[in-house]
């Protein structure tokens, strides 16, 4: 096996091989001899709706944490919103991915905010949005918040102590691929889509194909900006 596979098929096979003994869970539906699917979604969304596709395909519902202020995205622009709707079409949950950060460099009451925040995906993706998860907790400083009633904390230590808890973060596996975590009895396995591709791409790939390449966002709404502009001005010259 390749040491660092990050590609479907590798990601599409150790799910089948986990749901042949595992039964795949929300946050509210924990019980045992169970996997808890979880999907931070940071950096771009068509890699998250790839996976939620494959998810689909082989009938397992995990949970996406869309993040409201990334820098790079935008969930309720058209393009995203259809993506996130997308999500929600194939049987996923979403929820909010909250940046601690934001709120302490804008001066933001968090528990105000955060409470706003939910109610907006809530009304817009008109979906129960009852979890949330702490964007970059191991580096952003840590804020006591109060959330707002039955809404469920992905990082709580109850989802984590009593299981193996397996990240890939920046393609680098917490301790091992989850490959090698088949037999354990409980997990809470947290996949970032952005670093899983069709042939296996490096992290440095990955991030260049964000700039000119197959990822950048912006390239496809600039073409659109110019088309729509050279149509205006045609139409302005032909009314003169």
């Amino acid at each position: 096996m390749i040491e660092k596979d990050f590609s479907y098929e590798f990601y599409r096979n150790t799910l089948s091989e986990l749901k042949k003994n595992h039964q795949f869970v929300g946050f509210e539906s924990v019980s045992t001899n169970d996997v808890i699917l979880r999907h931070d979604v940071d950096i771009a969304l068509q890699p998250a709706v790839k996976m939620a596709k494959i998810e689909n395909e082989l009938g397992i519902q995990s949970t996406y944490f869309i993040l409201i202020h990334s820098p790079f995205y935008n969930p309720f622009s058209i393009n995203s919103s259809k993506c996130i709707n997308e999500l929600l079409s194939l049987g996923h949950k979403i929820g909010l991915h909250y940046d601690s950060s934001y709120y302490l460099e804008n001066y933001l009451e968090p528990d105000y905010i955060i409470k706003k925040e939910i109610e907006m995906f809530s009304s817009h993706f008109k979906t129960n949005v009852n979890v949330v998860a702490a964007h970059n907790p191991t580096t952003n400083k840590k804020m006591e918040i109060n959330f707002p009633d039955n809404m469920i904390d992905a990082d709580s230590l109850r989802f984590k102590e009593n299981r193996k808890y397996i990240s890939d973060s920046v393609q680098n596996w917490r301790e091992e691929p989850f490959s090698n975590f088949i037999d354990y009895e409980n997990l809470y396995i947290l996949i970032h889509p952005i670093w899983w591709s069709d042939d296996n791409k490096s992290r440095v790939e990955i991030l260049q194909s964000l700039v000119g390449g197959d990822l950048d966002y912006y390239k496809k709404e600039i073409e659109y900006l110019k088309n729509f502009q050279n149509n205006y001005l045609s139409k302005i010259k032909k009314n003169n």
